[in-house]
């Protein structure tokens, strides 16, 4: 379990494609979400050295298991990405808040106003927009997660599982996948194919595709997107 002392230990940083399976609660607040993330030593809670990539779920408070993951060069964009990405948002609106504020203790503003002004909107702009990047970058992984639902790895996306957790899996056929699908089974045809993604079957990123194209999945992803406490009333099967 990732620690810190003053600033200095282990941390998750990351967030990526997060999801809540259970119903926020008042104020917005409830359990935390399923995600990915990287699990960094940190020094005044700023991320140094990425030690490995996990996938968080079953929180509880600060307490929650985690599954080892492949896929750190995705999830270290989104460390450093993140980390950037807040830091410009924070130093626009300070920017902004104090040039501001000061202009209108002293008079009317000047062009050097303006242009630090204009700065900050631009930093501010450029950090909410790496930051809303990031989360359309993980769009189709969270899609995927969000149609196999809850199992016994969180919701972690199988063919992110590493080697050893693979050797516990049985192989898969992609013939046993369409059959799911056929059935309107869409979590373990999904299941199945990520599986199939991870024992390197050069057509499960296809086969995943198709799924994800489905009508009846499709007319589910909206919905599922903004309540995925409610998979089980929006995707049958």
């Amino acid at each position: 379990m990732p620690f810190t002392f003053n600033g200095i230990g282990t941390a998750l940083r990351g967030y990526a494609s997060p999801i809540s399976w259970s119903k926020p609660g008042t104020l917005g607040l409830g359990q935390k979400a399923d995600h990915d993330a990287m699990e960094c030593f940190v020094v005044v809670f700023v991320p140094v050295i990425p030690l490995r990539a996990v996938h968080t779920f079953a929180w509880n408070g600060n307490r929650y298991r985690v599954l080892p993951i492949t896929g750190a060069g995705r999830l270290l964009l989104n460390v450093y990405g993140r980390a950037l990405g807040m830091a410009l948002s924070a130093a626009g609106l300070v920017t902004v808040f104090v040039v501001l504020a000061n202009s209108l203790s002293h008079g009317r503003p000047g062009p050097s106003t303006l242009g630090a002004v204009l700065t900050g909107l631009l930093a501010g702009a450029l950090g909410l927009g790496s930051l809303r990047w990031l989360r359309k970058r993980d769009a189709r992984t969270r899609d995927i997660r969000l149609v196999i639902g809850p199992h016994e790895a969180g919701s972690s996306d199988p063919a992110l599982w590493n080697q050893e957790v693979m050797e516990k899996v049985k192989p898969v056929d992609l013939s046993d996948a369409q059959a799911s699908l056929q059935g309107g089974k869409f979590a373990q045809a999904m299941m199945r194919a990520r599986i199939a993604v991870a024992q390197g079957n050069p057509d499960g990123e296809r086969f995943t595709e198709e799924i994800l194209a489905h009508p009846e999945v499709q007319a589910a992803l909206p919905a599922l997107r903004r309540e995925p406490w409610r998979r089980g009333e929006f995707l049958k099967g």
